[in-house]
């Protein structure tokens, strides 16, 4: 840990509001990914700590970015309202003190063009610009020779200039009196080295000049929504006001940590996690497109409201987005979980919420794989990356995969999002509860969240539902009048696959989910054991969806899928092709139901 930290607090002339001011716009520009002069135009920040006496003496406000070779650049800041750096100016002694411990202790790295320091302003006096003006020259010469004669050279520098490096010269040597780790270094070579290494910053904050104020808010409007300028001063507020608490307790912040603390405040997705959300929204639009609202039979179409089951769950995934906890959504197979979540959380976007939807099953085995399709980010900076909005939400629909090795996968996710501030909803067969919920709890508890999941129970059609399904869909008449059939007309996946198979009239009783398959499998894979001229035979199709279920099992010596039967299975929607190629050996069941042919 160094020691003898320059911190205003201690030292004098700090100006405790306009450092936090001045924070704020470094915040700002963590947030919007501008660079800053102080690191240099080449380098975007990716994290500002505030009292940083643990890695800079000079810890005021230290900053990093990665420059494009990928090595780390840091700034240590100084900030001071109007230092006099004279001969007699005994309050910058500490200052210039801690400056000298960077360029000496680290010098390397300071030689490299890897760690800078800087001196912020809020007064530019004759002294400060006379003191910038000699470290222009500092940077432009390779020793502290070099330095005295290019300062000394006629037209490099007036007089006063010269004076004012006296003055430097003069403060240097009270810092360094005393100390042992510094006067081991020859008193010129450090006051070049410091020179060197200092960027002067005018803080333009207040008074009548609020311009760094001003560009700062007009940056924030790019990531706040509808680009509204009152929101992007409001953030610009909050960042100020939060500075006082980020340095007592010497915070180290990145853009993660601060959208999370702006979670009330509307604000885009990060441009630089184009790709990665590009990714999610693709994994979002598969979901609900292999996870239809509506039944169908021929020409007919029925899309159920639910309104009853929908407004009890849009309540229960606000609150849970609202509050970053978790929830489980399950009930028996078939009974329409999945469209019903990805319905509401429509309905919830329609309202201004940002959630985030994808199957468990379209991810690749690890979360190393999926933040490598992600372009090699984290997944919490992903979903930090995401829109804020009072509702933040993560969906995770096929959690029952968790019972066959995904367990890891799950937790991992569901950490990740938690501590981007997002709520989780994990959707799950009955079969997968119980693990589902112990692993979503887990994932809060590792990321701070103590609230316990909550469980949603998706119910069975409703009476009048049910009545309706029947007179939309008069093949299902008789059954209805059965109620032995009850628990088939309450389950709408189940429904839908068998008026898509067309088997409903040809099958006389269905008292059992194996009848179901029994029905669909003559209807939809064997294609009622019609075969069409250039089309594949029955057998074919049959072999094709066996050789899918063989290698979900994992079972050895499993042969590829025939090639001329996927395109119809597709269509049929009973496969479809992989979410990552890269990251499947082949074709994958289209449905919960038809994955559940695997286990029959």
């Amino acid at each position: 840990m160094t020691t003898d930290a320059s911190s205003p607090y201690s030292t004098g002339g700090g100006g405790v509001w306009i450092e936090h001011r001045y924070a704020a716009t470094l915040v700002a520009a963590l947030l919007t990914e501008d660079p800053i002069s102080e690191l240099g135009d080449d380098v975007v920040p990716h994290s500002v700590r505030l009292q940083a006496s643990y890695i800079s003496p000079i810890d005021d406000v230290v900053v990093e970015g990665s420059t494009r070779d990928g090595l780390v650049r840091r700034v240590s800041i100084g900030v001071r309202r109007d230092p006099d750096l004279t001969t007699s100016d005994e309050k910058s002694v500490p200052l210039v003190r801690s400056f000298l411990r960077v360029v000496a202790g680290h010098w390397d790295a300071v030689a490299a063009g890897r760690w800078r320091v800087a001196l912020a302003v809020g007064v530019s006096s004759t002294a400060v610009q006379q003191t910038d003006a000699l470290a222009r020259i500092a940077r432009s010469v390779s020793s502290a020779a070099g330095f005295r004669t290019a300062v000394q050279r006629p037209g490099a520098a007036k007089a006063a200039v010269r004076t004012r490096l006296k003055h430097l010269d003069a403060l240097v040597v009270a810092a360094v009196k005393g100390q042992d780790d510094l006067s081991q270094v020859d008193a010129e070579e450090l006051t070049w080295r410091w020179l060197m290494a200092l960027r002067v910053r005018q803080m333009r904050l207040e008074g009548v000049d609020e311009s760094d104020r001003s560009t700062a808010v007009s940056a924030l409007r790019r990531i706040v929504a509808d680009e509204a300028t009152a929101a992007a001063d409001d953030v610009f507020a909050h960042l100020a006001e939060r500075s006082g608490a980020w340095a007592s307790s010497a915070a180290d912040l990145d853009q993660t940590m601060v959208r999370r603390e702006l979670s009330g405040f509307p604000l885009v997705r990060t441009p630089s996690y184009r790709q990665a959300w590009s990714m999610l929204d693709g994994m979002a639009d598969r979901l609900r497109e292999g996870t239809r609202p509506d039944l169908r039979a021929g020409e007919v179409r029925l899309e159920l409201d639910r309104t009853e089951e929908r407004a009890r769950l849009a309540d229960l995934m606000d609150q849970t987005g609202r509050a970053g906890s978790g929830l489980v959504v399950t009930g028996e197979p078939d009974v329409g979980k999945s469209a019903l979540t990805i319905r509401t959380a429509q309905q919830l976007t329609e309202h201004g919420a940002a959630v985030a939807c994808l199957s468990l099953r379209d991810l690749p085995e690890s979360v190393v794989q999926v933040e490598h399709l992600l372009g090699g980010r984290p997944l919490t900076d992903v979903f930090a990356a995401g829109e804020i909005r009072a509702v933040r939400l993560l969906v995770i629909d096929g959690a029952e995969a968790v019972l066959e090795g995904r367990r890891d996968l799950l937790r991992d996710i569901a950490t990740a999002a938690f501590r981007a501030g997002l709520g989780v909803v994990g959707v799950t067969r009955s079969d997968g509860a119980t693990r589902v919920r112990e692993i979503v709890q887990s994932a809060a508890t590792q990321a701070g969240r103590p609230e316990t999941v909550a469980q949603h129970v998706v119910s069975r059609l409703t009476l009048a539902e049910r009545r309706q399904l029947v007179e939309t869909f008069h093949t299902l008449i008789r059954f209805s009048a059965d109620t032995r059939a009850d628990w088939l007309v309450g389950r709408p996946g189940l429904v839908d696959v068998l008026l898509r198979a067309g088997t409903v009239t040809e099958t006389s009783t269905l008292l059992s989910e194996a009848d179901v398959f029994v029905a669909v499998w003559n209807g939809l894979v064997r294609n009622g054991e019609e075969h069409l001229p250039g089309g594949a035979s029955p057998d074919d199709r049959e072999q094709a969806v066996l050789a899918v279920a063989r290698r979900a099992l994992k079972l050895p010596d499993s042969p590829p899928a025939a090639g001329a039967s996927l395109p119809r299975l597709r269509s049929d929607a009973v496969l479809r092709a992989p979410a990552n190629p890269a990251f499947a050996a082949g074709d994958e069941f289209a449905t919960d139901l038809t994955d559940r042919f695997r286990m029959s």
